[in-house]
């Protein structure tokens, strides 16, 4: 009883806000995380990520937000080639498709929290391998890294400013369900990300 009679005077409330179009660029640890075994550990290694977003409102502060993202990721994994120490560089490259449920407490959309599924499309998986030492490195690409993955995203966003266009500042954190890789080392997409951008 207690939960409706809050979802009833959240829907009450709160101010309608206004389908929005937002552009976005990110940075942060948009990482992969590798399953271990004896010998080889794994560490994030920060990319960039752009994004352009669309909010439209569904009831209330209630919405959803489709998203068209560009996204670089990566991980060093310290491992040993023919018994050499060597450090081999995932790097990948993904367009994302994010479905958010979008909530908007706050009026004029000043204040977002979104949910909600992803799906990643691989356009290029390269290793590059280099001695721990130093010395030449040399990169291939890396077949095995699956076409396509899934996962969930959550996070949250303020706009700041006034007026039609506002600087928006957010933070996002990411959880591959699907791997990236199955092949040895297996990777997942995880990641913690912060961007700025522009509502419009």
């Amino acid at each position: 009883m207690l939960v409706r009679t809050l979802l009833v005077f959240a829907f009450a409330t709160a101010a309608p806000v206004a389908a929005q179009v937002r552009a976005t660029l990110g940075a942060g640890a948009w990482s992969l995380r590798g399953e271990t075994r004896t010998g080889t550990t794994f560490s994030p290694v920060a990319r960039f990520s752009a994004t352009f977003a669309h909010s439209w409102p569904v009831r209330g502060p209630l919405g959803f937000r489709l998203e068209f993202g560009y996204s670089l990721r990566g991980a060093d994994a310290d491992t040993r080639l023919d018994g050499v120490p060597t450090i081999a560089t995932f790097n990948l490259t993904y367009v994302d498709v994010p479905l958010l449920a979008e909530w908007t407490p706050v009026p004029d959309g000043l204040l977002a929290v979104y949910t909600g599924p992803f799906l990643s499309y691989r356009l290029d998986a390269r290793i590059r391998f280099r001695a721990a030492d130093g010395g030449p490195t040399f990169t291939e690409n890396d077949p095995t890294v699956r076409r396509t993955g899934w996962g969930w995203i959550a996070g949250a966003e303020a706009a700041l400013g006034s007026g039609d266009e506002r600087l928006v500042l957010g933070a996002r954190g990411v959880a591959g369900i699907s791997n990236a890789r199955d092949a040895f080392p297996a990777l997942r997409h995880v990641g913690a990300v912060m961007y700025a951008g522009v509502r419009f």
